[in-house]
């Protein structure tokens, strides 16, 4: 599914001031051989959600990183 991640952790002061904060997604790919036809890529969408952005296949030694928002929106539509 097409999501963003929290980026607060309500367990170590939520939206307090000096809270804790979720910063970066990272994925890294350990897929060999992973043929196209497979599916799987990692999906960022736009932040209203209107059309995905990028595909990225998961590659081998692929490494993804990104900023965690409210709408950094990432994942698969159809897992």
């Amino acid at each position: 599914d097409v999501h963003a991640d929290f980026a607060r952790y309500e367990q170590y002061g939520g939206a307090a001031a000096g809270a804790l904060q979720r910063r970066v997604n990272v994925f890294v790919f350990f897929n060999d051989d992973w043929p196209d036809a497979y599916g799987g890529h990692l999906e960022l969408w736009a932040r209203n959600l209107s059309s995905c952005a990028q595909r990225i296949a998961p590659l081998l030694g692929r490494l993804v990183v990104f900023s965690s928002t409210d709408y950094s929106y990432h994942g698969h539509p159809a897992p």
